[in-house]
């Protein structure tokens, strides 16, 4: 049965006894290297790693974030957007003190600026969507030399051969989360799916990216929602760049047609972002590869930490039946 798991590193997620000693140690990095004290520490109920509110002089200053998994977010890949939003005017995440040792947290930690304001959550679809277009198409002229991850990965010179190379992409999607290798060709291989599912999928996605045009890739957020893009008294900021990668902008939107409901968002992301050389045809031929490459994800996913092959034949039919109705759907 261990040929067919996907062993995960676990989830860390720490009893209040022990962040005493860990919050004395940080409290003395941030005195001693950038003469910051923290006099309270503060929960925020809020996203999957384990966050709190550090207050310096009864006021919130900096937010800490612990890793819930390993590897996720890639610290490397925060730091490195950072350096690459300098070159635009968009306000971005300002790391303070990061470290993604196990020195203190089994998986490391972030602190970076604390964002005083409020979430997009309060305001209508078409003012949050026209806000955050306004600083993705800024983060788009940042341009890359390359498709993939910005961080240890695949990378591609085209959006072509990004497409084309899907599985390698799925395998290190999930960064050092996973203890050793495993690929999504092990569901083909361990007769986890229909026989033939995964190489027809497959074959599906190559000849879909063979529509695909030449695009300069660039810089995306990864994550549109109204809860990722904060309005304070100096403007709006885009928060929470852990999706982050190099591709091409229809992936944006891609995305968040994925997890939310409301699909009316697509024609309003469309109008307001008015890319006016990019053929609509190819925009939604994007948009139905990052779908399948979604649920491929989400089939990975179905294999992870299972104990048993019952349990895992459950989740993969669950997925396996998604996106055979949408691979259906798209040969209408």
């Amino acid at each position: 049965m261990s040929e067919i798991l996907f062993p995960t590193h676990p989830a860390y997620r720490p009893k209040d006894y022990e962040l005493i000693g860990k919050f004395d140690q940080l409290k003395s990095i941030l005195l001693t290297k950038y003469h910051i004290e923290i006099d309270k520490v503060e929960p925020i109920n809020k996203g999957m790693n384990t966050n709190y509110v550090l207050y310096v002089k009864g006021k919130p200053s900096l937010q800490l974030k612990i890793l819930t998994r390993k590897g996720y977010p890639a610290i490397e890949k925060l730091l490195l957007v950072q350096s690459l939003i300098k070159q635009s005017d968009v306000k971005c995440i300002t790391l303070t003190n990061c470290d993604s040792s196990d020195k203190i947290f089994p998986y490391g930690y972030i602190i970076q600026k604390w964002f005083p304001g409020s979430d997009g959550a309060s305001l209508t679809r078409n003012q949050w969507i026209a806000d955050f277009v306004d600083n993705l198409k800024k983060v788009h002229k940042i341009e890359m030399p390359y498709y993939g991850s910005l961080e240890e990965g695949p990378r591609f010179r085209s959006i072509r051969e990004y497409y084309e190379n899907i599985d390698l992409v799925i395998d290190k999607s999930f960064g050092s989360t996973l203890i050793g290798k495993q690929s999504i060709w092990d569901f083909h291989t361990n007769k986890l799916t229909t026989p033939d599912f995964i190489p027809r999928i497959f074959e599906h996605v190559y000849k879909l990216s063979k529509n695909l045009g030449e695009y300069t890739p660039h810089l995306v957020h990864g994550d549109m929602h109204e809860g990722n893009i904060m309005y304070t008294n100096k403007g709006t900021t885009l928060i929470d760049w852990d999706e982050a990668k190099s591709h091409f902008w229809p992936v944006e939107i891609a995305r968040t047609l994925f997890f939310s409901q409301d699909k009316g968002i697509l024609k309003e992301f469309i109008q307001l972002y008015n890319d006016k050389n990019t053929p609509v045809e190819e925009v939604a031929t994007i948009i139905k590869l990052e779908h399948i490459r979604q649920h491929l994800r989400q089939l990975f996913m179905a294999g992870f930490d299972k104990c048993s092959e019952e349990e895992i034949r459950t989740n993969v039919k669950i997925v396996e039946k998604r996106l055979q109705i949408l691979v259906k759907v798209m040969e209408i």
